[in-house]
């Protein structure tokens, strides 16, 4: 959950900035954040995009296919989890 919420953090924080292109890129000190690990790493999977050093901005269609694919993976691992609860149920291993 930690993740998620600065995950989120991040794009709220570019998006509110207007940073949704390369000519309005901006710096993380200038939306308040800070170069983390969590942040590097949706750079790596493009969600931001580095127009010039240290100038970022939020690439939308990139951060839509992460969002997507980041609700797929929670539903699918909700899906899972509910299944080994429902076969420990039946098997007996749960009251």
């Amino acid at each position: 959950m930690f993740l998620i919420a600065n995950q989120d953090r991040y794009l709220r924080r570019f998006t509110k900035a207007g940073a949704t292109s390369a000519l309005a890129a901006t710096t993380l000190d200038a939306v308040g954040g800070r170069d983390s690990r969590v942040f590097r790493r949706l750079a790596r999977r493009g969600v931001f995009a580095e127009p010039a050093p240290g100038r970022f901005y939020v690439d939308t269609a990139a951060a839509t296919e992460f969002l997507v694919r980041r609700r797929h993976q929670a539903i699918i691992a909700l899906a899972i989890a509910a299944s080994a609860l429902a076969l420990a149920v039946l098997a007996g291993g749960l009251p």
